[in-house]
């Protein structure tokens, strides 16, 4: 049988692209050889595309870039990667192992979607609206699932008296974000009003706007999902428990300290509960393939929407990989469900 050919396509311009090299050296090190001719394209952080022909290790380590490359073009018209050598490169599906901005914003599903490149993951309006945080606890609240407080601020009006007054009807400790970003990049843990400011100031760096949002106590608990078809095929939930105020770019990626309970210890009741608001959320979205989707559940069993990751981590310690294998589903049969295209 013909190996099918996938890409796989990972860096970019992004505050997670260090993300983004540990989930694709996990990808490509999980993926079939004997199914597939994988071909790997890097994007470096200035936006440069690459045919990559080297070892994954060197991308684990960010020195795939010092190897000899060609650079790599989409032909709209014929639907192809270009190499700079004159290679056609006609994938059978792709896959985006990349995170954060130009990423799961919907901007490289855009440009894939014009050359009609078929890639795993939803499309770029549901990319779009997923990246934005203030959009999706719209779309949370319009389907009457819990979110937290929150005040949405500007780089023009975060200074306002207006601002000011509705932030100070939320009790600290409150939680700054920057409005479109992941991974918990530009979040701070704010406990006093002195410190406010100095919060908002670095979430905009981030992003053009920022919430503040109320302090949840609660235990975080993390949804995946698994599509194919509209059907699902998995769905698993798993808590986590760290050592900082909250869960840190730091605690997700560099310390050992997070723990993971999978699956969750929540009751019955709770756990049909949150998966009924997963799906929910999943197909109002118009989510598909894949999701990562994050709550907070309170001592009282109430089930809080935090945010939605349409290209969830797929590192040696990211929670989507990890949940799905709790069901059955190792990583390279995880791959093969993705990679295989709808009827």
């Amino acid at each position: 049988m013909d190996k099918r050919l996938i890409c796989v396509i990972f860096g970019g311009e992004s505050s997670e692209y260090q993300v983004s090299l540990r989930s694709a050296y996990s990808v490509l090190n999980a993926l079939d050889k004997d199914k597939y001719q994988i071909v790997k394209i890097g994007i470096t952080k200035k936006g440069k595309w690459y045919l990559y022909e080297g070892d994954n290790e060197k991308i684990l380590k960010d020195t795939w870039h010092d190897s000899p490359l060609q650079e790599i073009t989409i032909d709209f018209n014929s639907g192809v990667f270009i190499s700079s050598d004159k290679r056609k490169i006609k994938p059978y599906n792709t896959l985006i192992v990349m995170h954060g901005e130009n990423a799961e914003d919907g901007r490289i599903q855009s440009c894939l979607d014009l050359a009609k490149i078929d890639y795993v993951g939803p499309d770029p309006q549901a990319s779009g609206v997923c990246m934005n945080k203030h959009l999706t606890k719209q779309f949370a609240k319009a389907l009457d699932i819990r979110v937290a407080r929150d005040v949405l601020v500007t780089c023009d009006n975060y200074q306002s008296k207006e601002i000011q007054n509705e932030i100070e009807k939320i009790s600290y400790p409150v939680f700054v974000k920057p409005t479109c970003q992941g991974s918990s990049v530009g979040v701070t843990r704010v406990e006093k009003r002195e410190d406010l400011e100095n919060a908002l100031e670095k979430a905009l760096s981030y992003s053009k706007s920022a919430l503040v949002e109320e302090y949840i106590n609660g235990v975080e608990t993390e949804v995946a999902i698994l599509e194919k078809d509209h059907q699902i095929i998995a769905i698993e939930s798993g808590q986590l428990s760290y050592k900082e105020s909250f869960y840190t770019y730091e605690e997700k990626y560099k310390n050992q300290n997070t723990k993971y309970q999978i699956p969750s210890k929540i009751d019955e009741k709770t756990e049909k509960s949150l998966k009924e608001c997963s799906k929910k959320l999943f197909f109002a979205l118009g989510l598909k393939d894949l999701s990562r989707l994050d709550f907070f559940i309170t001592r009282e069993n109430k089930i809080i929407f935090n945010e939605v990751n349409t290209l969830p981590g797929m590192t040696d310690i990211s929670m989507y990989p990890m949940l799905l294998n709790s069901k059955g589903i190792p990583f390279a049969k995880m791959l093969d469900i993705l990679l295989e295209k709808p009827n």
